[in-house]
């Protein structure tokens, strides 16, 4: 199958459906987020699988929805027509504050084929996510063509559920920061700025995807995610190494963890922060753990969810084959 574009996929949940005849004629409702959809052209039941206009339900959750058709010859040399409707979206991806880039999600379903192709990618770089059949074929009703509702929630990376009682589908859209792949995708152009010692502050593959794991809590929260910050992330980095040593929220040499965020402002600029926090951890083996250590304790998940903290820096510090975890945070 010939590519086309660059998307993604989704995680979904399953529908399953009481047997029903091919095209039932009671009324079936498909909301997102809540709100019903409006169609056209009235959703049916085929194969067990509800069937609806791919349109409607692709732009109530904010994506872009066309249809196309390319051509190709086969192996034997034989020409054929492919029809297939794209989903496209721009998702932001903050490097830090102030800084941030486009990913390009894009899901393809080749209606004649049957196949449905996830692509992500950002500065020419493509993740492939997906590539399989559908599970039920496009139908065409009444000039419009129908696609399996669960085929097109994966592609834009919902959840789907199936309520037998209502003959209500209900669809739930995820953060863009859950879609697969969104941490893989880097802002390849982006240096960070050079500190006066010569020394860069960024995110190790660690250290991001603690942050994802921070965010996704948040999220779930009803809170705005966090932002990397350079100056904070300067100084995890220092009091990860310095954990080594003294494992207390003090510096060694007895000072408030404080000095070490104002240390890194004087490099990389005054933040005018009225407000910090740390949460520091040792001998946890990978982000996972380390962040469930963090949610079991009150007050390392107080800091988590603090809603008036927004940014953050995560340092990652190996010594003796024991890994030491610290979170700084400012408003």
């Amino acid at each position: 199958m010939k590519k086309i574009g660059i998307g993604a996929l989704a995680a979904a949940g399953i529908l399953a459906f009481s047997a029903a005849p091919a095209f039932a004629a009671d009324k079936i409702t498909v909301k997102v987020d809540g709100k019903e959809v409006a169609f056209d052209q009235e959703p049916i039941i085929v194969e067990d699988r509800v069937m609806v206009p791919i349109r409607f339900v692709a732009e109530a959750m904010g994506w872009d929805v066309g249809y196309d058709q390319t051509y190709f010859v086969d192996d034997a040399g034989n020409p054929h027509r492919e029809a297939y409707a794209y989903m496209n979206k721009n998702v932001e991806k903050y490097v830090d504050e102030v800084t941030k880039f486009n990913i390009f999600y894009s899901t393809t379903i080749f209606i004649d084929s049957g196949m449905i192709e996830s692509y992500c990618g950002a500065f020419g770089t493509e993740y492939s996510i997906k590539n399989a059949p559908l599970y039920v074929k496009p139908v065409i009703v009444n000039d419009r063509t129908l696609i399996g509702v669960r085929d097109i929630a994966e592609g834009v990376y919902a959840d789907v559920e199936w309520i037998g009682d209502t003959r209500t589908v209900n669809i739930t859209t995820n953060h863009p920061t859950l879609f697969p792949r969104y941490m893989d995708v880097k802002y390849l152009e982006y240096v960070p700025q050079e500190p006066e010692n010569g020394e860069t502050a960024e995110l190790s593959e660690e250290a991001e995807q603690v942050l994802f794991l921070v965010n996704r809590e948040r999220m779930e929260s009803g809170l705005q995610p966090m932002y990397y910050d350079k100056a904070l992330q300067s100084a995890a980095d220092v009091r990860a190494g310095e954990i080594v040593e003294l494992f207390e929220h003090q510096r060694p040499d007895g000072r408030g963890i404080e000095t070490a965020i104002q240390e890194a402002d004087k490099v990389y600029g005054d933040a005018g922060r009225t407000i910090v926090g740390e949460n520091i951890a040792e001998g946890m083996l990978n982000p996972d753990t380390v962040m469930e250590a963090w949610m079991n304790s009150p007050g390392h998940k107080a800091n988590i969810l603090k809603k008036e903290f927004k940014k953050i820096g995560i340092g990652v510090y190996e010594k003796s084959g024991i890994t030491y975890w610290v979170q700084m945070f400012s408003d």
